[in-house]
């Protein structure tokens, strides 16, 4: 690949920012095909969550993660410390009321009800019940290993996890743990190994918190109502910004994969890049064959990338009051500034070069 001399650099800053218009820029390429509504919403599959009470900051602002959710909903971006991830990275809940009265030790005072879109499909479920409901004749969970796993996955798991289910008719002291072998699939497989499938989550019986419901993917589950007497009583606090903000937004984890609620975002990718927001408003780029954003910084503003008659790829960023530009080479995301000076420095050292 040809390298950018220093006045290549500054021949092509002083062509594009002298015609930069930011005005479009907020124009959201990976956004839902169809937008959810209220009633989608309440149509989808309800399950508990019980948050610990404690204060986080979102969005610049303090507040109880339980405002958090109400206001942010659920997202990769600002899942807090406290959210478990034995299982990895998702949001925690259960699949009855039973479960969080019961094996609530170590939680808060409140349950969250939430919904999930798009029901169970294309989770690995480990209740007999559950499975036959949404798989039919396909339900049992080598099946099921069969159907969501690419072959090569799914044979290693078949030969290496026992697989058990679960009948939730059982009483609890008499139900099986179907929480061991969805533990050894995560553990078999790890994070990367998941990212390669379309497993959006597990349905499993866990030792602890009982019939549990592990979500992979953070859009697809919204906080609907709080109840703050074990489920007797239930405020809905489910609201229209809150269901605009969760439209205009993107799990960056599984914009690649399997989700249908998407449109197939690698087409919308220019140059290679697909532009990507979090919930503070910021912006950022992760590449048409990856699932992780170029950089831990994220933009205020900023254009689609280009390439110039080399064919080297840059774009024009927005970072504060800052306008700079980042170009890829060598391997790098390197930083320079609007007059086209190099900075000799990453895209992630922008704060320490700006003096943050």
């Amino acid at each position: 690949m040809m390298i950018l001399t220093e006045t290549d650099v500054k021949n092509i800053v002083k062509e594009t920012f002298s015609n930069m218009d930011f005005s479009d820029i907020n124009e959201k390429f990976n956004v839902r095909e169809n937008g959810i509504t209220y009633k989608d919403i309440m149509n989808g599959i309800t399950l508990y969550h019980r948050p610990k009470d404690a204060i986080v900051t979102v969005g610049g602002k303090k507040m109880s993660v339980i405002d958090s959710l109400f206001t942010y909903g659920f997202s990769r971006e600002f899942t807090n410390s406290n959210g478990g991830n034995m299982y990895g990275a998702g949001v925690y809940s259960v699949y009855n009321l039973k479960s969080s009265n019961e094996k609530a030790t170590g939680y808060g005072t409140s349950i969250i009800k939430l919904k999930l879109l798009g029901g169970y499909q294309d989770f690995l479920i480990f209740s007999e019940q559950l499975a036959k409901q949404t798989y039919g004749n396909r339900w049992h969970i080598k099946q099921q290993v069969v159907d969501i796993f690419p072959d090569d996955i799914a044979k290693k798991i078949l030969s290496s996890v026992n697989l058990v289910m679960h009948d939730d008719r059982a009483s609890f002291g008499n139900m099986r743990k179907s929480s061991i072998p969805a533990h050894e699939i995560i553990r078999l497989l790890g994070e990367s190994g998941m990212n390669k499938t379309r497993c959006r989550g597990i349905v499993y019986n866990g030792g602890h918190d009982g019939a549990c419901c592990f979500i992979r993917d953070f859009s697809s589950v919204v906080p609907v109502a709080i109840s703050n007497d074990n489920g007797k009583t239930w405020q809905t606090r489910l609201n229209q910004e809150l269901i605009d903000r969760i439209n205009n937004e993107v799990d960056t984890h599984f914009q690649f994969g399997g989700n249908r609620d998407f449109k197939d975002v690698s087409d919308k990718a220019i140059n290679g890049y697909v532009i990507v927001w979090n919930k503070q408003g910021k912006m950022n780029y992760v590449p048409s064959n990856s699932n992780t954003p170029i950089s831990n910084v994220w933009f205020d503003d900023g254009e689609n990338w280009q390439k110039d008659a080399a064919g080297n790829l840059f774009v024009n960023v927005k970072y504060g009051e800052y306008y700079l530009m980042i170009v890829y080479e060598d391997g790098q995301y390197m930083v320079y500034d609007s007059d086209g000076c190099p900075q000799d420095c990453t895209i992630n050292d922008i704060p320490e070069l700006i003096g943050e």
